[in-house]
């Protein structure tokens, strides 16, 4: 075990690009299976999606909502933080 984790410290660059690109890919396909399940909604669903302000909202539509609102962020913003996590990495290691 111990030799597992000294060669993972010597390629820490690869450990956090997998780690941040399974983030990304699993945030994207929650994002599309989304997608996919509402597409599949009868219109009465859908109707009712698209007119929320016939309604007030539940506490329960508003998590529902802030989870896929946070989701979808990581999953556009986790791309663009990639290289400052690396060299973030890069400088720890060194400074070890």
């Amino acid at each position: 075990m111990g030799a597992f984790i000294r060669i993972t410290m010597r390629r820490d660059r690869i450990v956090v690009a997998v780690a941040l690109a399974v983030v990304t890919l699993l945030a994207w396909a929650y994002v599309l299976w989304l997608s996919i399940h509402m597409a599949s909604m009868d219109m009465n669903g859908a109707a009712r999606l698209l007119t929320p302000g016939f309604r007030s909202w539940s506490p329960a539509d508003f998590a529902f909502m802030f989870a896929m609102w946070s989701v979808m962020m990581v999953g556009m913003m986790t791309p663009s933080v990639a290289p400052m996590v690396l060299l973030y990495a890069a400088a720890g290691r060194k400074a070890a």
